[in-house]
C-alpha cells in the first residue's frame, strides 16, 4: 500500500522531466530522495501535502520552486525539513 509509504529513494535513475504532483498524495513519507536525475520544470505544490516530510533533496536537479513556496522551504519557512537543492524561483509564464 503505497499510502504507508514513508521513505521513496529515486536518486541515480536518470528521471528526467517533471516531479509527478501524485508524489503529494503518499502523505505518509518523511523522506524522499530524487537527487542527481535530469528533473526541470516546477516543484509541485502538492509537495506541500507532505506534511510528515523531513528530508528532501533535489540535489544536482534543474528545478525551480512557484513563488508563493519556495519562501517556505528556501527560506526556513513553516516546513521544518533538511532541504538539499535550488532555490530559484520559477519564472512566470
Amino acid at each position: 500500500d503505497l499510502a504507508n509509504m514513508f521513505s521513496l529513494q529515486l536518486s541515480y535513475n536518470q528521471l528526467t522531466g517533471t516531479i509527478p504532483p501524485e508524489l503529494g498524495n503518499l502523505t505518509s513519507l518523511t523522506h524522499l530522495y530524487l537527487d542527481y536525475n535530469q528533473l526541470s520544470g516546477a516543484v509541485p505544490e502538492t509537495l506541500g501535502n507532505l506534511a510528515k516530510l523531513v528530508a528532501l533533496d533535489l540535489t544536482s536537479t534543474e528545478v525551480c520552486w512557484p513563488s508563493d513556496f519556495s519562501p517556505v522551504v528556501c527560506e526556513g519557512g513553516s516546513w521544518e525539513i533538511i532541504y538539499r537543492g535550488p532555490c530559484t524561483i520559477c519564472s512566470s509564464p
